[in-house]
C-alpha cells in the first residue's frame, strides 16, 4: 500500500507531464476539441462527414467540418424534417 501511496503522491505533485493534444490520431470528436474542453466544446455544430473507423486509411476524408458554412446544419434539420 505504501508504494501506491509513494506512486500517487509523486505522480500528482511533481512529475506532471502536460500530454499531447491527439497522441494517438484518433478520428472521434471528442479528440478534436482542445484540453480542457472550452465550457460550449464546439463554437459551431459540427457536420460529421465520415465514421470513424477510418482510422489508418489513406486520404481518408476528416471526419467532421467544425468550422461549417452557416446555413448547412438548419438545411439538413430542414430535409430530415427536424425543427433545429
Amino acid at each position: 500500500m505504501l508504494i501506491f501511496v509513494i506512486n500517487f503522491i509523486w505522480s500528482t505533485g511533481f512529475a506532471r507531464v502536460k500530454a499531447a493534444a491527439n497522441p494517438w490520431n484518433a478520428r472521434g470528436l471528442e479528440w478534436q476539441v482542445s484540453s480542457p474542453p472550452p465550457p460550449q466544446n464546439f463554437a459551431h455544430i459540427p457536420v460529421v462527414l465520415s465514421g470513424p473507423y477510418e482510422y489508418g486509411v489513406k486520404d481518408a476524408p476528416p471526419v467532421a467540418d467544425l468550422n461549417p458554412p452557416v446555413g448547412v446544419v438548419s438545411a439538413a434539420y430542414a430535409s430530415a424534417g427536424v425543427e433545429a
